[in-house]
């Protein structure tokens, strides 16, 4: 029996089992849309494993982003599943499950660096270690960053820093090769998310905290910011390219925008951020996807005043944890991971679960190592307090397991957002969204219209009800909020185009054709309204303009049936049977459950055959 609770190949299997059993339910949920598709539609770069794309991931940003080795990650996966979404759901859930296993080693390797001679290892850290990475691993918090196939960026920021710490550690046990896969691992995690600049302070605690390997005296604060110096160049580094890339590459449309408070506003929402964060990691109980950014009105509102205690007692628990050096690292870290999310850096996102992520680690090593660095004294505790940790997992358990079922779609998860919070524009917004995906269009416009009341100087939102009224077939008020949009938003393309079809459904092809004009002005690349700009000019009999924005989009873009379609009619319109059959029967392959292509084929070739008659029977005349 001894042998179940200190065998770490058994505890490794009943850590992988326990966040496998708890987490692969999810790989039947679908895309919630929210930002999970669009990372794959709106980013070319993920379409195909080629080295021109390779290339592109590391020289552009990703949407408003510039994190290189989550677009790669998602490459991957979409040569591997298409757009299958539960695919992307197993790789998110086969990461968390490899840094849940880092954990565990991570807090046996800091109990053979600190070789406590009056310690069993065996008996005493391969358990609690254990319990640690499973608090880590079945925490409610992580089911955000797990299930949330775009928030794979905290799981790969959290992977590749326990990789980088864990080849860190050789180093400084005198491995000095190790510095290299060290220093490669710290820039995946910073390229994968900018949390991933942690790094640098993280590496310095555990420089500092944990003892050589042959016993010597504990690292000093100079030295152990000295051998992490590369560490903090990578972090500069890190921080330069994400200030750079939100403010030069960031499109106009994309309201990225501080919410500018006070100083007072300031220091009260750091105090209720961190109290609410704290509560959270102790107590999750109310937790939703997003929350809300509430501002504390006044410095006695309890939230307030608990933030401003915690903040003056964490130091002390610090100071208290000095001499249990394990414990320490295990509270820097959290303390490190935590801050860039505290609102002391000004973010337009004040809370998310996801942000606990990383944090979560350093308090999965820090609880590890505390519940076996119980006194020798007071050794008879531990049965109980294992005993607790266990009740402690099954809770964290059960309330995961009823959180995991929200995330099945962009449905129930904003369903369950907007019962918290029915004034928030963004849940207003993703809620229509799920709604229309759902063909729930009416229900999606009035939620559509409210987050374009609530925050009227939002293009996003006008354009969003734009299409939920275009698909109502209530073209002049569509027309009408594209317009609003494309005044707030004039450099976006997207709804350029969306404004030019709402305006060639109504007849106004002149003006549909200047904004996909405009369109393909701001974005030569836009298939789609080249294709619609195509369309248009074909309409009004301008068959040489039409064949050559259509041919423009069937040789970059071969894969659209719908270009293949336009240009086919627009070979009809000038008598080119022959070749227009060609690109119907292309389009069919393309869309082999479609009618329209089916039905213009038929149409085609019946036209074919009646020519080849007429042909015999002018010739035989």
């Amino acid at each position: 029996m001894k042998r179940v609770f200190t065998d770490k190949r058994i505890a490794v299997a009943t850590l992988v089992c326990l966040t496998l059993g708890v987490f692969l339910p999810a790989v039947r949920y679908e895309f919630t849309h929210y930002d999970d598709l669009d990372q794959l539609t709106k980013n070319p770069t993920v379409q195909a494993l080629s080295l021109s794309n390779l290339a592109r991931m590391f020289t552009s940003r990703s949407l408003t982003s510039y994190y290189p080795i989550r677009v790669l990650s998602l490459a991957i996966d979409h040569a591997l599943w298409g757009m299958r979404p539960g695919g992307y759901h197993l790789t998110n859930v086969l990461i968390h499950t490899l840094s849940v296993v880092l954990v565990f080693a991570l807090v046996l390797r800091l109990a053979t660096r600190l070789h406590m001679p009056d310690h069993d290892p065996a008996r005493v850290w391969v358990p609690a270690a254990c319990a640690g990475a499973a608090l880590f691993a079945v925490h409610p918090v992580v089911v955000e960053p797990v299930v949330w196939i775009a928030g794979r960026e905290e799981l790969l920021a959290g992977l590749f820093m326990l990789l980088c710490l864990l080849s860190f550690d050789r180093a400084l046990a005198g491995a000095r090769w190790m510095f290299v896969p060290a220093g490669l691992f710290a820039g995946a995690a910073c390229l994968s998310n900018v949390l991933g600049a942690v790094i640098a302070p993280v590496a310095a605690a555990y420089a500092f905290c944990a003892r050589p390997a042959h016993g010597g005296r504990t690292h000093r604060l100079g030295p152990a910011l000295a051998s992490s110096w590369f560490f903090w160049t990578l972090a500069a580094l890190t921080i330069a390219t994400k200030l750079l890339t939100d403010t030069v590459w960031l499109p106009p449309h994309v309201f990225k925008a501080q919410v500018r408070l006070s100083l007072s506003e300031r220091i009260r929402t750091i105090f209720d951020v961190y109290a609410r964060n704290l509560g959270t990691l102790v107590w999750p109980r109310h937790l939703y996807t997003p929350y809300a950014n509430d501002i504390p009105e006044r410095w006695l509102e309890p939230r307030v005043l608990l933030g401003a205690i915690a903040v003056v007692l964490t130091p002390v628990g610090l100071w208290f944890a000095r001499r249990r050096r394990a414990v320490l690292f295990g509270g820097l870290w959290f303390l490190a991971a935590l801050a860039p999310s505290a609102q002391l850096v000004p973010h337009h996102i004040f809370r998310a679960d996801r942000f606990l992520y990383l944090p979560l680690i350093g308090l999965a090593v820090a609880g590890g190592a505390g519940l076996a660095r119980v006194p020798a004294d007071a050794r008879r505790l531990r049965p109980g307090l294992l005993t607790l940790a266990c009740l402690v997992l099954a809770a964290c358990v059960a309330r995961t397991a009823l959180r995991l079922p929200l995330w099945r779609n962009g449905l129930t998860l904003f369903s369950h957002a907007f019962q918290a919070n029915p004034d928030s524009p963004t849940v207003r917004a993703n809620l229509g969204t799920a709604l229309a995906r759902a063909g729930r269009h009416e229900e999606a416009r009035r939620h559509f219209y409210e987050a374009a009341r609530l925050d009227p100087a939002n293009p996003e939102a006008h354009f969003n009800l734009a299409n939920a009224l275009r698909r109502l077939g209530r073209l002049d008020e569509a027309v009408q909020h594209y317009s609003v949009a494309v005044f707030l938003a004039p450099t976006d393309t997207e709804m350029h185009t969306n404004l030019g079809v709402a305006l060639s459904a109504a007849g106004k092809m002149n003006e549909a054709i200047f904004h996909y004009s405009r369109a393909l002005r701001l974005a030569p690349e836009n298939h789609h309204a080249r294709v619609n700009l195509g369309a248009a000019l074909g309409s009004q009999g301008k068959a040489q303009e039409a064949l050559r924005h259509l041919s423009t989009v069937v040789r970059a873009a071969p894969y659209r049936a719908d270009a293949r379609i336009n240009l086919g009619i627009t070979l009809l319109a000038i008598g080119d049977v022959d070749a227009a059959v060609e690109q119907f029967r292309k389009a069919v392959r393309l869309q082999p459950h479609a009618e329209k292509p089916k039905r213009l084929l038929d149409a085609a070739q019946a036209a074919r055959a009646r020519l080849a008659r007429d042909g015999r029977g002018a010739s035989e005349q």
